[in-house]
């Protein structure tokens, strides 16, 4: 989303922070929305318009269950269980959901 965007712009090393309240708690930073940032925007946003691209924000389960054309390509980031960053606080990645985000891409495989 283009908040998203913002907040990431503005924040300091154009990193994401959230506090143990799930707010946004980044300090802003020494850098802005530039030309060169806005130039770059323009040429992603170009470059993908044409195509049959779709960028989702949901659960990895709804998203994977939703996806029914055979060939359609997925790229998936997902969090890192065996290490100490900041989404694994709150338990916000899980043991559980390991294993049913391998359990999918078998099943989508």
């Amino acid at each position: 989303s283009i908040a998203l965007y913002v907040l990431i712009a503005f924040s300091f090393n154009n990193q994401i922070r959230f506090n143990s309240s799930g707010d946004f708690n980044i300090p802003t930073g020494k850098r802005d929305f530039n030309s060169q940032m806005e130039s770059k925007l323009i040429e992603f946003k170009e470059a993908i318009s044409g195509e049959n691209i779709e960028f989702s924000n949901e659960d990895f389960r709804v998203i994977i269950k939703n996806i029914v054309e055979k060939d359609s390509f997925v790229y998936l980031d997902p969090p890192y269980l065996i290490s100490t960053a900041s989404y694994n606080e709150m338990s916000g990645w899980t043991k559980k959901d390991e294993y049913d985000l391998l359990n999918q891409l078998d099943e989508l495989n």
